[in-house]
């Protein structure tokens, strides 16, 4: 059965600090975010036209077209059943059929995947989803459609849809956010794929400025007070001390709460300023992309039902059934209309978790202990 949802929350017992939990908390969130690159040809421009750069091997006479590498910063968020890679909009333009994602996993590896290995099986090209006017890119993968060992293997770790905050107009000045990303790619070592992070206040609240890749466009921004680093455009802005905090018995869940998209550095005379895409264009350019939609069912290793729901825009949105290895049905919940209660259980049949949902996002993880 496909893990319902992939949590990088972190359990941790009721007499906690800043201190005990926060570095924690962060090294779950840094496997889900990945270095995005691919090979471009390399173009020079001379008095305005742009020319492809080739090389001339003297040895067999032929040109070989000069290729560069191009890349960015990621990130995984998981909705429902459904898995997206998320990166700014001028970065996917040049990440192609060859791209390439590289991350540290959930075990601590390092990982080099292609982007294509992550698609559904009949996908053909990258179709990255491109919002309307932000510099927001989402590119659907087919992980439902792999095997669980495959996934398990590789170790993909991913951000909730519903940690996303959906709207906000002011941040406090006094508060500090995360980015995370992969900067100075070309510096960095190739044997250690962990994401760089850079802690940074809020220096405004939501504005309206161009982007600068397109001009024309004008997007809602919020700066921080430091200029970005090539290479953390695509990612990822939390809140570092304002997650939310879910008790149950004695344990807390600590979540991130993601406020934006890194999209480029805003430069004056005075100085430069990092401008965040707020975070309402990642849940918008997420709900234009593919998702599952209709009926689905999870079976066990041996091809049997395990259950069947409803699913609507990936969200889960009924359980019509559930059984035990041995077919006999056994509590499914009351999941109706994206409202009520899914009962989850492992392979040998025993309930480990109910899960909750109010139009169809999940609000509570309740943990069966034995």
């Amino acid at each position: 059965m496909r893990k319902l949802i992939i949590l990088i929350s972190l359990i941790i017992q009721s007499n906690f600090s800043h201190s005990q939990y926060i570095d924690s908390d962060l090294r779950k969130v840094f496997s889900s975010v990945v270095l995005i690159g691919d090979s471009i040809p390399k173009i020079h421009v001379i008095n305005g036209k742009k020319y492809d750069v080739y090389l001339h091997d003297k040895l067999t006479n032929k040109l070989i077209h000069f290729k560069d590498q191009s890349s960015g910063s990621g990130f995984l968020i998981t909705k429902g059943l459904d898995d997206y890679l998320i990166t700014a909009e001028h970065v996917a333009r040049n990440i192609g059929a060859n791209g390439f994602i590289r991350f540290r996993n959930i075990k601590d590896k390092n990982i080099e995947i292609k982007i294509s290995d992550l698609l559904p099986e009949h996908a053909k090209k990258l179709d990255w989803v491109y919002h309307p006017i932000a510099d927001v890119a989402v590119l659907h993968l087919g992980l439902n459609q792999k095997d669980s060992l495959y996934k398990k293997n590789i170790g993909l770790s991913f951000l909730n849809f519903d940690e996303i905050k959906s709207n906000f107009s002011t941040l406090d000045r006094y508060g500090e956010l995360t980015v995370l990303g992969f900067p100075l790619n070309h510096i960095l070592s190739k044997k250690n794929y962990s994401p760089i992070t850079k802690n940074l206040r809020p220096a405004s609240d939501i504005i309206s400025l161009n982007r600068f890749d397109k001009k024309h466009i004008t997007n809602e921004f919020f700066l921080l007070d430091d200029p970005s680093i090539s290479g953390f455009s695509g990612g990822l802005v939390i809140e570092t001390f304002h997650h939310s905090v879910e008790k149950s018995g004695n344990n807390y869940t600590i979540k991130p709460s993601i406020l934006g998209l890194v999209h480029g550095t805003v430069n004056g005379k005075s100085g430069g300023f990092a401008a965040i895409l707020p975070s309402k264009y990642i849940i918008e350019a997420i709900n234009m992309a593919p998702s599952t939609s209709g009926k689905y069912t999870y079976r066990y290793p041996d091809g049997s039902i395990w259950s069947e729901v409803i699913l609507k825009n990936g969200l889960h949105w009924e359980v019509i059934s559930n059984f035990n290895p041995n077919g006999k049905p056994q509590e499914k919940g009351n999941l109706k209309d994206g409202n009520g209660s899914f009962y989850s259980y492992n392979e040998e049949g025993t309930l480990i978790y109910i899960y909750m949902y109010k139009k169809g996002v999940l609000t509570n993880i309740e943990e069966i202990k034995e």
